[in-house]
């Protein structure tokens, strides 16, 4: 009977610090490992360290950072080592997305992205990343304002700089977005940029509106 009466004290006191059902259990009955199981943890937790700091962290297979951390939680579910190493293996391949993202490479922004996501597809900052991720590859890649003045002359000057734009996004496969006052200063801007070489179409759209400016985008 004491000894009950202690294990229902400790309990209580668990209880009190607010640990949630599963930690409780945990704790209740703890797991005893034997020795050899526990120096294997703890070579597998170091060797999923030298993993993750050399960038292994889901490939080549069965040596890379991510198995090593399954390995551990095989033995103990819920460790709070391994689990923590499989959120910063997430973080390495948000921070590689985002990167990519800065760099205006769509695909393999997405595909880093989801192998993070893959990785631990609770992570409180999965969110955030995406957006920021979303919001980098929605960016222009160039912007240029057009003087007013010199765009009302269909100004020569201006027609070059226009042109060369223009081969720029014919060479890089951008969408290019006019906006301008007028329909007949839309046109003229388009001719111009459409003129340049290559000799393919170049992918547009004009609008009305101010200030007059052409952006452009990259597309999926």
């Amino acid at each position: 009977m004491p000894r009950r009466h202690c294990k229902l004290s400790l309990i209580a006191l668990l209880l009190a610090i607010g640990l949630s059902p599963s930690q409780l259990a945990a704790a209740a009955d703890p797991i005893d490992l034997d020795p050899r199981a526990a120096l294997r943890i703890e070579n597998l937790l170091a060797d999923a360290e030298v993993a993750l700091a050399a960038m292994r962290l889901t490939t080549p297979g069965y040596d890379n950072a991510y198995d090593r951390y399954r390995q551990v939680l095989d033995f103990l579910p819920g460790d709070t080592r391994a689990l923590t190493g499989i959120n910063r293996i997430a973080d390495a391949y948000f921070g590689l997305a985002l990167a990519a993202a800065e760099n205006r490479n769509h695909s393999e922004a997405r595909r880093l992205f989801e192998l993070g996501l893959k990785v631990a597809p609770e992570h409180g900052s999965a969110g955030t990343v995406e957006r920021s991720i979303e919001r980098l590859l929605a960016a222009p890649v160039a912007r240029m304002a057009l003087n007013a003045e010199a765009l009302r002359a269909f100004d020569n000057d201006l027609g070059q700089q226009l042109a060369e734009l223009g081969a720029k996004a014919k060479r890089e496969n951008l969408l290019v977005v006019i906006q301008v006052p007028r329909d007949d200063l839309g046109r003229w801007v388009y001719q111009r940029m459409n003129a340049a070489p290559p000799n393919t179409r170049l992918r547009a759209r004009s609008e009305i509106g101010s200030p007059a400016e052409v952006t452009l985008r990259r597309e999926n």
